[in-house]
């Protein structure tokens, strides 16, 4: 941890309050000109300060204008020189984030690397949870979501957005006492918030605390700017009254109960069962039918060297005008045209053009994206999902199927060649909930044609394969690094006239040669995940429970509850009812749209939290 004079720090500070002056989200904000914000920025006092990178720099002056392709740029590159400080990764991961709300949806698979990856390097980085929370919000990834807010609460336990992201995360992932626990306290630290009253108004009404939720929803009614929020809040609570009333009589026609409330529910709610659905569950056991998603990254990093020496100027001519012609006798040059991979001619060459068509997808990784910034080449050559059944084998093949020929001139037969990546995944669930990950993994590429193919065959190509096998136990979430899947090859070719070719100093003029030397290798990154329901049948619950699996993913929560204790005791009847009904298909009451976070992208939310990054890192 590095800690910087009083000095630097307020400048830095005053310079995030005047950059927010931007902001036009109330009447005394200031605004000012981009040219008085890039002077600011360019003034001495900032210039000469090591708080941030110019590349920081940049990229802050490029985000708070907008323009966020050239604030990734220079975050990325800042990462080249920074790659260990969690600033960069934070930063860069937030122009992601901003980047998918505008509408490019693959930039939030970055964001999320690049918010963990701030996290690995410090791991009391409470913002990285918070926006990595929002991220999962987003995914409806609602569990994960709820870890990722109760760390950030662990970390800074008095931020009030913090307590309201794992309220509305906890409501969608029906737990109802902690998003009332939550947002109790959101409240207790802002009690005038309207996004909180709402929040509050609609868990309160979908726990039966009918009395509470139109004590808050009168509360939101009296914000001048809110009356249509405060109107949907009440509709929703007469929703959740027509459903905690059916749901009621539902249970005293099948017990006989004329009263009892929330103690009735907890004790006689149920889900029937048909004799169909028994059926299949008997089926259904005799499969293991645990499921693991395997995301793989496969990362093709290449370098090329060429050494050309002599111009031959005499080849330009023989291009021109004897395409399929030698010119001379020096160096027995040939040239010839790609026939598609094979040939219904006899060989007159000893240069066949082999090929590989492209086999990457039009994606970028954060990693790579941060190295392209310094000139290094890679690519993504695929990123498969894979879901595999417990012991049961998921393939994928990335590459070209080539059809060639082979034979005499006569007699010409014709085949597939799969040439490209092939990838097969077994996966083992164990007991401890680790995951055992078989892997085999095969590369082909082609290679120059042998020179010893003799006269009279039929021209064609050659391909090398290197395999690797692999045998890891892995925690779930967790990403195994693979390599050894490389190539090198090395081609050099000569072409010139037979006596001027020889001659030195001529020969410059009248000969060429060229030697390129190319090395290609594959790096494999492996990520087993648990599959995650939006929805779970009470047989599948009753299964998994059987089988007492536990989830490593919930460790923050689990510590959320043990500290915070009163905060669930307040509402344990509540949480008793939504584990009732978690099979009912009245669960449905749970609406998209129910309760969200404020509008966390605009510059008038992200600029304070900046800011409270830059004091907390360094």
């Amino acid at each position: 941890m590095i800690y910087l004079k009083e000095k630097p720090v307020t400048v830095v500070i005053s310079l995030l309050l005047i950059l927010s002056s931007c902001s036009k989200h109330t009447s005394e904000d200031t605004e000012y000109s981009s040219a008085k914000l890039v002077s600011f920025l360019n003034s001495s006092e900032i210039a000469q300060s090591s708080l941030l990178s110019e590349h920081e720099k940049k990229g802050l002056n490029h985000l708070l204008e907008d323009d966020l392709a050239r604030a990734s740029l220079e975050f990325n590159r800042a990462l080249a020189s920074k790659p260990k400080d969690p600033l960069p990764h934070f930063l860069n991961a937030l122009t992601y984030h901003l980047i998918s709300k505008q509408g490019d949806a693959k930039k939030a698979d970055l964001a999320e690397i690049g918010y963990t990856l701030a996290i690995k390097r410090d791991p009391s980085h409470a913002y990285s949870y918070y926006y990595r929370g929002i991220l999962m919000l987003e995914k409806k990834k609602y569990q994960e979501a709820q870890n990722d807010f109760a760390s950030a609460i662990l970390n800074k336990p008095n931020q009030p957005k913090f307590f309201h992201g794992l309220a509305v995360s906890s409501y969608y992932a029906h737990d109802i006492t902690t998003a009332a626990g939550a947002i109790d306290k959101a409240l207790s630290l802002d009690p005038k918030n309207p996004e909180f009253l709402h929040t509050a108004a609609i868990i309160m009404a979908a726990g039966g605390e009918f009395k509470k939720a139109e004590i808050y929803q009168k509360k939101l009614k009296g914000f001048e700017k809110h009356q249509r929020k405060a109107n949907f809040v009440a509709n929703r609570i007469g929703d959740w009254q027509s459903f905690h009333k059916h749901l009621k009589l539902a249970s005293e026609e099948d017990t006989g109960m004329a009263s009892g409330g929330f103690k009735a529910l907890k004790e006689e709610i149920k889900s029937p069962e048909s004799a169909d659905e028994k059926s299949t569950e008997k089926t259904l056991d005799q499969i293991d039918d645990r499921m693991v998603i395997v995301d793989v990254v496969l990362i093709l990093t290449q370098e090329e060297n060429t050494d050309t020496y002599g111009l031959n100027l005499l080849e330009k001519l023989t291009l021109n005008y004897s395409l399929h012609h030698k010119f001379g006798s020096g160096f027995n040059t040939n040239f010839s045209s790609d026939n598609g991979g094979f040939s219904t001619a006899g060989a007159k060459n000893s240069n066949f053009q082999y090929f590989l068509h492209s086999i990457t997808i039009p994606e970028v990784s954060y990693s790579i994206n941060a190295a392209t910034a310094q000139g290094t080449r890679s690519e993504i050559l695929a990123r498969p999902s894979l879901l595999a059944r417990h012991g049961e084998s998921s393939h994928f093949f990335s590459g070209d199927n080539i059809l060639f020929g082979f034979g005499t001139n006569n007699n010409i037969d014709f085949k597939e060649k799969e040439v490209g990546i092939f990838l097969v995944v077994t996966p083992h669930i164990l007991d401890d909930g680790r995951v055992n990950i078989k892997l085999d993994v095969k590369r082909s590429f082609f290679v120059p044609q042998n020179a010893n193919v003799k006269e009279g065959s039929v021209a064609g190509f050659q391909t090398s394969t290197t395999r690797l096998i692999s045998d890891v136990v892995l925690e779930a979430g967790d990403t195994l690094v693979l390599g050894g899947l490389s190539d090198r090859v090395h081609n050099s070719d000569r072409s010139g006239t037979q006596v001027l070719g020889d001659i030195p100093i001529l020969d410059f003029f009248f000969s060429k040669r060229s030697e390129t030397k190319s090395y290609k290798s594959v790096i494999i990154l492996v990520t087993p995940r648990l599959p995650h329901y939006t929805y779970r049948t009470s047989n599948s619950l009753k299964r998994e429970a059987t089988r007492g699996r536990t989830s490593l993913e919930l460790a923050a929560m689990n510590e959320v509850r043990g500290r915070y204790t009163d905060w669930f005791n307040m509402y344990s009847n509540l949480g008793t009812v939504f584990d009732k009904l978690q099979g009912n298909a009245l669960y449905r009451e749970l609406r998209t749209g129910d309760v969200s976070l404020e509008k966390w992208q605009s510059k008038h939310n992200i600029l304070p939290q900046v800011e409270a990054v830059l004091e907390s890192v360094y």
